[in-house]
């Protein structure tokens, strides 16, 4: 009877450690962005969390499921919940007047703070990826971001 016993209690033992494996894997995840160097404390910062599929990185503006903060003191903080662990990018930018778009001088350049995770540098001649903007949750809890503006 004994050596029946240890099989299933073997069995059973390795079914519950998948099991809280498996419920680990699979957890949802919650990721703190803090965005600094604003030059105003007016409006909201919109940020917006992408995967390597969606279409349109970095442009936060839209219908881009996003979520917007108060600025207070030209700084932001916002915690993104209910993340999946995964590879993901993080785009933001100062939407001082509440319009919803960043601002945009003459020729159609954004004069509004523009950031990305890992703040890779942004300029006409440089247009970010998500590789370069890419972190790894659940690796990585939360995420800094440098406002920088081109113009």
């Amino acid at each position: 009877m004994s050596m029946m016993w240890r099989p299933r209690a073997l069995i059973a033992a390795v079914l519950v450690a998948a099991s809280v494996m498996t419920g680990a894997a699979n957890s949802v995840l919650a990721l703190d962005v803090s965005v600094h160097g604003l030059k105003s404390d007016r409006g909201d910062v919109v940020v917006c969390v992408w995967t390597r599929s969606d279409a349109g990185f970095p442009n936060c503006a839209g219908a881009r499921p996003h979520k917007k903060v108060v600025v207070s003191a030209t700084v932001a903080r916002v915690s993104i919940p209910d993340l999946a662990p995964g590879d993901y990018a993080v785009s933001m930018f100062h939407d001082e007047e509440r319009q919803g778009k960043p601002r945009t001088n003459f020729i159609g350049m954004p004069t509004s703070a523009l950031g990305l995770s890992n703040n890779p540098d942004i300029g006409p001649l440089n247009r970010p990826t998500f590789d370069k903007a890419r972190i790894s949750v659940p690796q990585t809890k939360s995420v800094a971001i440098k406002a920088k503006y081109i113009f």
